[in-house]
């Protein structure tokens, strides 16, 4: 396991196995620290294979380690969110197994388990940073939900507000919610158009100022474009007071 052409002397490999034991601690230390978002904890582990290489350990001892290992971060993931653990479930355990059950020498090893865990490690990450930008852009949504009728409304200003750039936050917003920010907001500024044109007695020109446009002209060319009839024909045709 150690490779060819190495000469081990039976006090090291009993002295070994007799320190097999102080492996435990470091493994169960390594196993929490994805589920704590330690930064870069598989060099940890790289660190706990040297010693493996150091002390020349027998394969079953190393085998039984490292499945030890996997078993902690089992149970310690399976606290973490559906995307981590469907990660770790599909694709990082089976390899980490795989690489247990068919080693021939430590190198071998190192050359499978290692970067499994570094793929997972990435992985994680990747998956942080999607949930934070889909927190993030849920913030945006209800920040515009709470100010379609704001006449300075536009992607610059959000875009200073929550510190992302413009055309990325679009894009953000496309990707959650399957609309351009600007279609989101015509949308909310129409469905109230058309309650204050069916519910009340208020001027086009009042409704226009009072969803953020500059002139009811531009008000009424988006109104036909979103709803199909003027403002006043949809006042006609569905009320008002």
């Amino acid at each position: 396991v150690h490779g060819e052409n190495s000469l081990i002397f039976f006090t090291a490999e009993a002295d070994g196995k007799d320190r097999a034991l102080d492996f435990f601690q470091m493994i169960r230390t390594s196993s929490e620290a994805p589920r704590l978002a330690q930064a870069d904890w598989v060099s940890g582990v790289e660190e706990w294979f040297g010693q493996l290489r150091a002390r020349k350990l027998a394969k079953d001892d190393i085998a039984g380690l490292l499945n030890y290992h996997v078993f902690y971060l089992d149970r310690s993931l399976a606290g973490m969110g559906q995307d981590d653990l469907d990660a770790w479930k599909r694709e990082t355990q089976p390899k980490l197994m795989e690489a247990i059950d068919e080693f021939e020498t430590l190198e071998d090893l190192e050359r499978t388990y290692l970067p499994a865990l570094r793929r997972f490690e990435e992985r994680m990450k990747e998956i942080r940073a999607s949930r934070h930008q889909r927190s993030l852009i849920r913030e945006v949504r209800e920040y515009i939900q709470e100010r379609y009728m704001d006449p300075n409304l536009s992607l610059d200003s959000l875009s200073d507000r929550f510190g992302l750039n413009g055309k990325y936050l679009s894009k953000l917003f496309k990707e959650e919610f399957g609309m351009k920010f600007i279609d989101y907001v015509i949308g909310l500024r129409m469905e109230h158009a058309k309650s204050l044109l069916s519910d009340t007695d208020m001027p086009v020109q009042e409704i226009a100022e009072k969803l953020g446009y500059t002139s009811a002209i531009a008000f009424a060319r988006t109104f036909r474009r979103a709803v199909g009839s003027s403002p006043s024909d949809y006042r006609k045709n569905f009320g008002g007071g």
